[in-house]
């Protein structure tokens, strides 16, 4: 039985092995960077939060527990609604972005277990607003890489009924 990888080390495995299972590449995710240009894909999973807070904060400022981040200019700093507890690894605080309307928004300070901070400082944000944590752009793949890890544990830890899925 061929999985993912096998399949697109071996395109004709289908012929080769009684049977395939594909695994990742049914969500649109790569296993490995190395079969980026072998085979387009479009990502069939996005995972979203949504914005519960916003605040203006001056220059100098430390945010989020440990105060592992420090504001580098006056800032406005967004609340998402989620955190560790939904599957996003903290090893991406101060490491990763979300999207808001298309744009990046760097996550800033520790992810904590239900909230994560974002720097929006400049963009139309309101209370409410759909960020997105993962999708398009190769955010799972790019998470994977950040974390030292595979694509499939990225994917499993968002297995969380608290974030807003969407299949595609």
């Amino acid at each position: 039985m061929a999985n993912s990888p096998g399949i697109l080390n071996i395109p004709d495995s289908y012929r080769n092995f009684d049977m395939v299972r594909i695994g990742l590449l049914l969500f649109g995710v790569y296993p490995e960077k190395r079969f980026y240009k072998k085979l387009p894909l479009t990502c069939a999973i996005k995972g979203f939060c949504r914005v519960h807070y916003i605040k203006s904060v001056p220059k100098g400022t430390y945010l989020s527990y440990g105060l592992t981040y420090r504001t580098a200019k006056n800032s406005t700093i967004a609340t998402a609604g989620i955190g560790y507890a939904d599957g996003l690894r903290r090893g991406l605080s101060n490491n990763f972005h979300f999207l808001l309307k298309d744009q990046k928004v760097k996550i800033v300070g520790k992810i904590c277990m239900d909230q994560t901070l974002v720097d929006v400082t400049g963009k139309d944000v309101k209370i409410g607003d759909i960020l997105q944590v993962f999708g398009n752009n190769f955010e799972i793949e790019e998470m994977a890489e950040k974390l030292k890890t595979i694509p499939q544990e990225v994917l499993c830890g968002f297995g969380s009924e608290r974030m807003e899925k969407k299949y595609k």
